[in-house]
C-alpha cells in the first residue's frame, strides 16, 4: 500500500468512526485478525503470536481557523500530504497500515478513537489486558522518528467561583457587600504557583501550571458576577502522579475556600520508558534512516497507559510543531521514512 494514497483518504474522512472502519479494511487485506471493540469503539489488529505492537489513534481535533486549505481535503502539493491529522496521527497511521502489509512477520496494530479528548479507550484496553503478552508497543506520535522514553503527565481542573451579585458601584468590604465570584477566582488564581509540585525530569524541566481560559456570566458593566470559571492546564514529568499534582494545587490554594472549588476534568499518567528498550529500538532505526539517541517529549501520549502492560516507546514520522495548527502536513518524505522504520521493528520482533 502506498503511505500517501492511504492517509489521502483518511483525511477526506471527517469521522473517526468511519476512519477506524477504512483501517478496518485495510488490515484484513494485509493478512491480520482484526477485532473491533464496540465499547471503546476501538481495533486489535493481530498476526501471529508475539511480535511489535503499533499503536495509534484516528481521531482529530477540531479544524480550528487559519486553514488557507481544505482541513479534510487531503490535498498533496510539493511533497506535502494537507489536513486536519496528517501528522497527528493519521499520518503515522498510514506508514503503520503499509508496513503491516509490506510484512509477514507476527505484529499487532491498536486504533483508538477518542485519544485527543478521554482516552477512555486506550485506558479500558488496559485495564482488560486485550494485548496479552506482547515484548514492545510503539506509540506512533509524530517525533520525527526520534525514540522518546519519558513524557509529562496531565491534570486538568476548573475552578469554580461563586459570590455576591449586586451593583458594580456597591463597596466591597465592612458594612458593604461581600466579593463577587470573579473577585473570588482572581483572588484564588493570583495563588496559583507556576510550578505546582516540587518535582523534574532531564529533558522535561519542573511541573507547570497554565491557565488556559476564563468566563464568568454575562452581565453588564455594572453588574457583579455571580457565577465564573477557570481553566487550568497542568503538566507533570514522571515520576509524578495526578493525584499528588492536585493534593499539592488543593493544599497551596487553600482549598476547600468560601465560593471556590475545584473540579478535575482530565487526568493522564506520566510515561516513563526503559532507557535500555529505547535505546534498542534506536538501534534498529538507525539501519533505515531513523533519528539516532533517546528524547523526551512534552505532551502526553497513550504511551502512559501502555506502560503498565508492556515496554513502550513514542515514536512516529512527522513534527509535532505542526499538530493542531493550520495547514498541518506530512511530507511525503517522512512518510516513506515512516513506514521503512516500522517494517523494520516489526521484522525485529521486539526486545
Amino acid at each position: 500500500m502506498d503511505p500517501v494514497e492511504v492517509l489521502v483518504e483518511l483525511l477526506r474522512e471527517e469521522s473517526a468512526s468511519v476512519a477506524l472502519e477504512r483501517c478496518k479494511d485495510w488490515l484484513e487485506e494485509a493478512g491480520l485478525s482484526v477485532e473491533v471493540h464496540e465499547k471503546e469503539e476501538a481495533l486489535v489488529a493481530r498476526r501471529g503470536e508475539g511480535g511489535v505492537v503499533l499503536s495509534g489513534h484516528v481521531d482529530v481535533v477540531p479544524e480550528g481557523e487559519g486553514w488557507t486549505r481544505d482541513a479534510f481535503g487531503g490535498e498533496v502539493e510539493d511533497g506535502r500530504v494537507y489536513g486536519r491529522g496528517a501528522s497527528d496521527m493519521r499520518g503515522p497511521v498510514a506508514c503503520m497500515v503499509s508496513a503491516v502489509e509490506a510484512t509477514e512477520a507476527p505484529v499487532g496494530v491498536v486504533l483508538t478513537t477518542d485519544e485527543e479528548t478521554t482516552m477512555e479507550g486506550v485506558r479500558s484496553l488496559v485495564d482488560r489486558e486485550v494485548l496479552g503478552e506482547v515484548p514492545l508497543v510503539v506509540v506512533g506520535e509524530p517525533t520525527g522518528l526520534r525514540v522518546a522514553a519519558a513524557s509529562k503527565g496531565v491534570l486538568w481542573f476548573r475552578l469554580r467561583g461563586v459570590g455576591e451579585r449586586g451593583h458594580g458601584s456597591t463597596p466591597r468590604g465592612e458594612g458593604g457587600r461581600g466579593a463577587s465570584a470573579v473577585e473570588r477566582l482572581v483572588e484564588v488564581l493570583g495563588d496559583l504557583p507556576h510550578h505546582p509540585i516540587r518535582l523534574e525530569y532531564p529533558g522535561l524541566g519542573p511541573a507547570t501550571a497554565a491557565v488556559t481560559g476564563l468566563r464568568c456570566e454575562q452581565t453588564p458593566f455594572n453588574v457583579l458576577a455571580g457565577e465564573a470559571s477557570a481553566r487550568v492546564d497542568c503538566r507533570f514529568p514522571p515520576p509524578g502522579v495526578a493525584e499528588d499534582v492536585e493534593a499539592s494545587v488543593r493544599s497551596k490554594l487553600g482549598l476547600p475556600r468560601e465560593g471556590v472549588s475545584l473540579e478535575v476534568v482530565k487526568r493522564e499518567p506520566a510515561f516513563l520508558g526503559s532507557e535500555e528498550v529505547a535505546g534498542a529500538v534506536v538501534g534498529v532505526l538507525e539501519g533505515v534512516g531513523g533519528s539516532s539517541g533517546v528524547r523526551s517529549v512534552m505532551f502526553a501520549s497513550e504511551a502512559g497507559h501502555w506502560q503498565r502492560v508492556a515496554s513502550t516507546v513514542v515514536c512516529g514520522p512527522g513534527r509535532i510543531e505542526r499538530a493542531h495548527a493550520p495547514d498541518e502536513f506530512v511530507t511525503v518524505g517522512e512518510l516513506e521514512r515512516g513506514v521503512r522504520a516500522y517494517e523494520a521493528l516489526v521484522g525485529w520482533g521486539g526486545p
